[in-house]
């Protein structure tokens, strides 16, 4: 995309995406997004997307990036809680607009796997996030979920490469599935903050508690911070 075009978009999104931000939580991050496909497949064209930051928010801090498709079965309004819930735990967000062309790409969609692992390869690469989630709505449930598996994942990004600590699929209000990812280093302690992250989605999600999240991601814990903990 020329940079003239570029800047363009990005102030618009500044404009109309920075509600995060604009409410006390942080600051606004661009990344470059390029949908990442297995070796041989076409280039996905990069999109400049915002990441939300919360205040203090560093390297090496959990980020998380949520997948909403365009007329999807899952509210807008409980994707914009989830924002927030996730802000609040000091969790960076990228709010990706799954399943839509690039600006320079017009009728030109890339595959929802695609789309997970450019967000990914984006957060840690650009961003400098440590712990990564992803978080699919409706039909971008069953991509996060499938994100998670190593086969795929080392395809895609290396052997070396990002990997998500975990994926939540929102099927529909009350309805949730779980995956657990690559077990993150020791010091982040996900044991210990991944309850949390399931009493947040349980809440904005409208589930009958955080019990199948935690069983599926961590063992219950009496206390729980998605906060990295720092050294």
């Amino acid at each position: 995309m020329p940079r003239s075009l570029a800047s363009a978009a990005l102030a618009l999104a500044l404009g109309a995406a920075g509600g995060a931000a604009a409410q006390g939580f942080g600051s606004i991050d661009s990344l470059w997004v390029q949908p990442a496909e297995r070796a041989g497949g076409a280039p996905g064209c990069a999109r400049l997307l915002l990441a939300d930051l919360p205040t203090d928010w560093q390297t090496g801090d959990a980020a998380a990036v949520v997948l909403t498709p365009r007329g999807g079965t899952v509210p807008e309004s409980l994707q914009a809680r989830l924002v927030e819930a996730l802000l609040r735990e000091e969790t960076a967000v990228l709010d990706y607009p799954a399943g839509r062309p690039g600006a320079d790409c017009p009728g030109r969609v890339a595959p929802p796997l695609a789309e997970v692992f450019g967000a990914l390869d984006a957060l840690t690469g650009q961003a400098g996030a440590g712990l990564v989630v992803a978080i699919g709505f409706g039909p971008y449930g069953d991509a996060v979920l499938a994100a998670t598996g190593e086969g795929l994942a080392s395809e895609v990004l290396g052997p070396g490469g990002p990997r998500l600590a975990a994926a939540i699929a929102i099927d529909a209000p009350g309805r949730a599935r779980f995956a657990m990812g690559a077990a993150p280093h020791p010091f982040e302690e996900w044991p210990a903050r991944a309850p949390l992250l399931c009493a947040a989605i349980a809440g904005v999600a409208g589930l009958d508690g955080p019990q199948d999240c935690i069983a599926a991601l961590a063992r219950p814990q009496a206390e729980a911070s998605l906060v990295r903990p720092r050294r």
